[in-house]
């Protein structure tokens, strides 16, 4: 991708990136510690101060934050784009990689109200990884 001509002049420094995802593994050695390399902001399926609140029991909301803003510390040749920005973990999908437009959109307040509010952690970016289907009734025409 062409990450080492803008490295280390741009790392993410002081930068906040909002993962809607399946949460994060904030225990990975290059996603840790929780509550500095990554903030749990918002999880629609665990209450807060849960021990899993925000945290990824999926798999694909780690590695789109590992891709974006890893550390390379686990693993050096495996340095994200933004290592040294923030992972805001807002995890709106299930363990299925599921959710409803609900859940979704609770995800996007929750982004929306931290930055109305200050913007604590600097979000600057927010990453969606999500598709979806249409359901049919099978009627045609």
């Amino acid at each position: 991708m062409g990450v080492g001509r803008i490295q280390p002049r741009w790392n993410g420094a002081g930068v906040g990136i909002a993962f809607l995802d399946t949460g994060v593994d904030y225990t990975h050695p290059d996603l840790a510690p929780v509550g500095t390399k990554t903030i749990a902001l918002f999880d629609e399926y665990h209450p807060p101060g849960a021990a899993n609140y925000a945290k990824d029991d999926n798999g694909h909301g780690t590695e789109v934050a590992g891709i974006a803003a890893g550390t390379g510390t686990g693993n050096p040749s495996a340095i994200g784009v933004a290592p040294a920005a923030t992972i805001v973990s807002v995890k709106v999908l299930d363990s299925t990689g599921s959710a409803n437009d609900t859940q979704i959109l609770a995800g996007i307040n929750a982004v929306l109200a931290s930055i109305t509010n200050g913007n604590p952690y600097n979000i600057r970016a927010a990453n969606f990884s999500l598709g979806g289907y249409e359901k049919t009734n099978g009627a045609s025409g």
